[in-house]
């Protein structure tokens, strides 16, 4: 197993010094692959040259050991791998499998038919929390304005209309989700808009909580997240929190 180990971290140092050579040629990757140091420019004089001998040995050394690092950070399921999609590795930690569009199926939370007097809702007497007055200023501009939380680059509106007509769907009968609509609990949650406003539509379903008898409102949001941007790109709020 140390013998794997090492043998790992010596490929990768090779792969990444090779990268490093190419570069200092002028090329992508260097053809002296099996070389355990950084070559460095010709310098005129003796003194710089083993100067800078010193400097790629102290480089090598240095990237080694990072590369060591990560090989052993690296986990049995490559969720730290270069190649692996975070989707892919999400799967794998959670054994699920992916649809063709790229969400999990697990039947850990099985859906069940949607019965209004089940269904749980936040107390209306609770002051909503406004996300933009929280939020630091220049997070705050940005979200305020569409434009800049749309993105269509790389996208079509035919994919949209796809995930659309599959997860934008109501689990349960018409007279159950009126009946829940109409109740005074949902009142607070939702208004009437014309057709002709509405910028992405959202499939409703319900699993039953762990009292196994009341229900809890799940809003598929497929549509509305294909057409916004990557919020990877956006700085970190602090926002992340363990799902229990």
């Amino acid at each position: 197993m140390r013998y794997n180990k090492r043998l790992q971290v010596w490929r990768t140092s090779c792969a990444l010094i090779a990268t490093l050579n190419g570069l200092n040629n002028g090329r992508l990757n260097s053809t002296n692959s099996c070389r355990h140091r950084v070559t460095t420019t010709q310098q005129p004089m003796g003194q710089m040259k083993s100067s800078a001998s010193v400097a790629a040995q102290l480089a090598t050394q240095q990237l080694i050991s990072k590369v060591a690092v990560i090989v052993r950070a690296r986990r049995g399921e490559s969720l730290t791998g270069v190649h692996q999609a975070p989707e892919l590795a999400t799967a794998c930690l959670l054994k699920a499998s992916i649809d063709d569009y790229g969400y999990l199926k697990t039947t850990k939370h099985k859906q069940v038919s949607l019965i209004a007097d089940r269904m749980v809702e936040p107390d209306p007497n609770i002051t909503p929390i406004s996300m933009l007055q929280h939020l630091p200023q220049s997070e705050a501009i940005f979200y305020s304005c569409e434009d800049n939380v749309i993105d269509t680059k790389g996208k079509c509106k035919e994919l949209a209309w796809e995930l659309e007509s599959r997860f934008c769907f109501v689990g349960g009968s018409e007279t159950e989700y009126v009946k829940y609509l109409s109740s005074s609990k949902s009142q607070p949650l939702w208004q009437w808009s014309k057709a002709s406003q509405v910028r992405a539509y959202s499939g409703v379903s319900t699993v039953v909580k762990k009292d196994n008898f009341t229900q809890r409102k799940l809003m598929m949001q497929c549509v509305a997240n294909y057409w916004f941007c990557d919020i990877k790109k956006r700085s970190e709020l602090g926002m992340g929190v363990a799902l229990r």
